[in-house]
């Protein structure tokens, strides 16, 4: 696209949004790749994390998903809760026995957590109700976006289950500690304006807004910023997080000095002198215009 960016739009609600996430097992690997489009948009709703795994799990056969979906929840009991989170669950629970494993760390992420790796901005504009695993990819994106129209829930506690996919280390991290335990004890539903009030959210707008505000956000970006600098600049906001104060300014010297050399770097000052528009590489790929 010579826009720059690119949007998936889910729509609709319960498992028909469910099912739509499992398109998020290709992007990760088109989202994670350095060449193609930079600047991709996510917009939309999803459904409870458990009926969002097992449809993607299945999206093969939409047939066979639904059936999963509705053999899961006439089998689902309490030791599964704790020894076995919704992914594993969806993944390997054998419809004749209902046999299950542990979950493998190493798999999660292909769902959710790859996208604060993917080197690319990730916004989410949300439209809608945002529950259960709609909650987690949203707050898995990089910016969110919200319509008046929009709200939230983690749901997960009122089905027995914990704060999944790594919520309880992002969410305090998001909107601290306080807001964080509020929003995973209770799964009380909270609209745009209490979101934006407490860090979750960046924008609220207007719904008939949403898609051209992150859509402008979007294009700005591409239009007058470098594609590597947000690539490394996002690359060290996530892992600082956990660092400490040295290392992280260590680790941010190191890499202002490697952008110098950058091409980004000449274009961007040379557009300046020049009164024009900078025109970056994109990551992998050749001169925006």
């Amino acid at each position: 696209m010579t826009t720059g960016r690119a949007a998936l739009v889910l729509t609709g609600g319960g498992a028909r949004a469910a099912y739509q996430v499992g398109v998020l097992g290709a992007l990760r690997e088109l989202w994670g790749a350095r060449e193609g489009n930079p600047f991709p948009i996510l917009c939309g709703t999803s459904a409870g994390a458990i009926n969002a795994v097992a449809l993607a799990t299945h999206a093969h056969d939409f047939s066979v998903a639904v059936r999963r979906v509705a053999w899961i929840w006439r089998h689902f009991h309490v030791d599964q809760v704790y020894r076995a989170d919704a992914a594993a669950l969806a993944a390997t629970a054998d419809a004749g026995s209902g046999t299950r494993r542990e979950p493998d760390p190493d798999e999660l992420p292909g769902l959710f957590s790859y996208l604060v790796e993917v080197p690319k901005p990730v916004i989410a504009a949300v439209n809608g109700v945002a529950a259960g695993g709609g909650f987690v990819l949203v707050a898995k994106c990089d910016l969110r976006f919200a319509s008046t129209a929009a709200s939230f829930t983690t749901v997960f506690s009122k089905r027995g289950l914990i704060a999944e996919h790594g919520l309880s280390w992002l969410t305090p991290r998001q909107v601290g500690m306080g807001d964080a335990l509020d929003l995973l004890w209770s799964s009380r539903k909270i609209d745009a304006v209490e979101a934006h009030r407490i860090g979750l959210v960046q924008r609220v707008v207007e719904p008939d807004a949403l898609v051209a505000d992150a859509v402008a956000y979007v294009d700005d970006l591409a239009a007058n910023v470098s594609p590597n600098s947000l690539a490394v600049t996002k690359r060290l906001a996530y892992a600082h997080l956990g660092a400490g104060m040295r290392a992280a300014f260590t680790e941010a010297d190191v890499a202002t000095y490697e952008a110098l050399d950058h091409p980004d770097v000449k274009e961007g000052v040379q557009s300046f002198v020049e009164r024009r528009p900078p025109r970056f590489r994109r990551l992998g790929g050749p001169t925006t215009m």
